[in-house]
């Protein structure tokens, strides 16, 4: 095999290890694909409901689907408009601070015949005045993080809650433990209509705690036990633990088999990165350090404007899209100079291809499966999403090009896709939003920089194994466009 980064020989016959791995990836997709559509197939009009409000970010619709379904639920999403159908029943869950405001609002509403709350926070005093244990009827539970506190003054606000509307005392009281080793700390009063769970860890962010499978798992048991009356059929624990192990274990299964097919197979291109600067790329990599910097510093100013910092996700995601654009501009004369003519390697298109489903398919399924394609942003997803893919499909197609075209004529790696100091400084703005959140402990900014990592490094990582065995640009440009896209809408 030549070192030079000029095209090889690719087109052989597959050895074992190969077709092995062709299995497996073509295995997993399969599973995956099965596990998204088994959660919509239990669902009944006769099943009670678990209504969510308050969560206006990512919800996880399947695997809280595929988790209710499991106990004879259905789950929807509501606001304050939602239409009660007077046929069904109704356990409304309350997410995040406002939660107990949702037992006030509709404790005299015939079709609730119970309320969830998570992670509450104390409300105004005069919407806890005369609730005890049997008022309102209706039962409720209270879900939170650790609280350890030992006196009074030192309880959260789950705790306090649950003191007030059930008369028992979490001080003394002793509590049951549920969960093996990520037991919850659980007290019920003694009629069993007041209930609280408190998580082994800390839960600072509502919207997150939704995406544990300890705590659909721990939800789905109050839920069978307590209503057990109004479901029309039994329930089953052991569907929602093998759901999460094969979306798993898929999941992994698809890596080793992507691994064990490329394994044996001749790369395209060897060299993948450059870890100095051309001087022809000097310009791009200043101004890409430049605004990683001054987001650096943005961040810091975004702690003191609440408005600013509600945006900052979204700031830190698109952030990768607007350095591909300026590096496409940068190596846009190097692209259209025809000068020096670049030749393609003629090679079979199934490798490529094959490649490339696998690794858009396998980046779907995982974040439709644990996360949320929903946007929350107040950008519309008819406008959003085709601007971000053909944006990105430009460039990425262009910069392939572009570092195809400069190792061709013996330079070496080029732009994003060949110069590993200029993909780092893409990495500075969302690894400082990271560690500047988890330092001065702002949950917002974390999973803000967070999502920027996300977005930055997985479509990045994902395109390599494509760009090693193609010599061709359009193709990684559209998966990378792809991926880019599903990660984008995952994260807001």
């Amino acid at each position: 095999m030549k070192k030079n980064g000029q095209p090889q020989n690719n087109n052989r016959t597959p050895g074992i290890m190969t077709l092995i791995g062709i299995a497996a990836v073509l295995l997993s997709l399969l599973v995956m694909f099965i596990l998204c559509l088994v959660p919509g197939r239990s669902a009944n009009s006769r099943n009670p409901v678990l209504l969510v409000y308050g969560d206006d970010k990512n919800f996880p619709s399947v695997s809280l689907e595929n988790s209710m379904h499991a106990i004879g639920f259905d789950v929807e999403t509501a606001d304050e408009g939602y239409v009660f159908d007077e046929d069904r029943n109704y356990i409304i869950m309350g997410v995040g601070g406002y939660s107990f405001n949702y037992v006030d609002a509709y404790k005299d509403q015939p079709e609730v015949k119970g309320f969830v709350l998570v992670c509450p926070e104390m409300p105004a005093p005069e919407l806890m005045e005369g609730m005890s244990g049997t008022v309102p009827y209706q039962e409720i539970a209270i879900f939170s993080g650790k609280d350890d506190a030992s006196t009074v003054g030192e309880m959260g606000s789950a705790r306090v809650i649950y003191e007030r509307i059930s008369g028992d005392d979490t001080v003394y009281g002793t509590p049951i433990t549920r969960g093996g080793s990520f037991s919850s700390k659980v007290y019920i009063n003694n009629i069993q209509t007041r209930y609280l769970s408190l998580s082994f860890a800390k839960i600072k962010d509502a919207d997150k705690y939704l995406f544990s499978p300890i705590f659909q798992n721990e939800l789905a048991g109050y839920l069978s036990s307590t209503y057990q009356d109004l479901t029309i059929r039994d329930a089953g624990f052991g569907r929602i633990n093998a759901w999460y192990v094969w979306a798993v274990m898929s999941f992994f299964t698809c890596l080793v088999g992507m691994c064990l097919y490329l394994a044996a197979l001749p790369l395209i291109m060897s060299d993948m990165k450059q870890e100095t600067i051309h001087k022809g790329e000097k310009m791009s990599a200043a101004l890409i350090g430049g605004i990683s910097l001054a987001l650096a510093i943005g961040t810091i100013a975004t702690t003191f404007v609440e408005k600013f910092r509600t945006y900052a996700s979204c700031a830190l995601c698109l952030i990768p899209l607007i350095f591909l654009v300026i590096m496409t501009f940068n190596k846009g004369g190097f692209i259209l100079d025809n000068k020096v003519r670049y030749i393609k390697k003629q090679t079979k298109p199934a490798r490529p291809l094959f490649i490339s489903l696998s690794v858009a398919l396998l980046v779907f399924f995982v974040f439709y499966l644990f996360t949320d394609l929903q946007l929350v942003v107040d950008i519309p997803a008819v406008i959003l999403a085709p601007c971000i893919f053909v944006l990105d499909l430009i460039c990425s197609a262009a910069l392939l090009y572009a570092d195809r075209k400069s190792r061709y004529m013996g330079q070496g790696g080029s732009s994003y896709f060949g110069n590993r100091v200029i993909f780092l400084l893409m990495l500075i703005p969302s690894v400082f939003a990271m560690l500047f959140g988890f330092v001065f402990r702002l949950t917002d900014i974390f999973y803000a920089g967070l999502a920027g990592l996300v977005s930055t490094l997985v479509p990045f990582v994902s395109l390599i194994p494509l760009r090693r065995h193609t010599d061709h640009s359009l193709i990684p440009g559209i998966v990378h466009a792809v991926i880019y896209t599903v990660v984008v809408f995952a994260m807001l």
